[in-house]
């Protein structure tokens, strides 16, 4: 069974996610967010 964050670390380098999204859509079952939800809130956090 993989870890939460070996999941996070995957979308992450998926290059679908950014670092925020990577992890607030992994711990979304303890947030209570849906992934739409946790994907919007985030979109601010880009790279530079």
């Amino acid at each position: 069974m993989e870890s939460r964050k070996d999941i996070a670390a995957e979308k992450k380098a998926s290059f679908k996610f950014n670092c925020a999204q990577s992890v607030l859509t992994t711990y979304g079952d303890l947030t209570g967010l849906d992934e739409a939800t946790a994907m919007s809130m985030t979109d601010g956090f880009l790279p530079e």
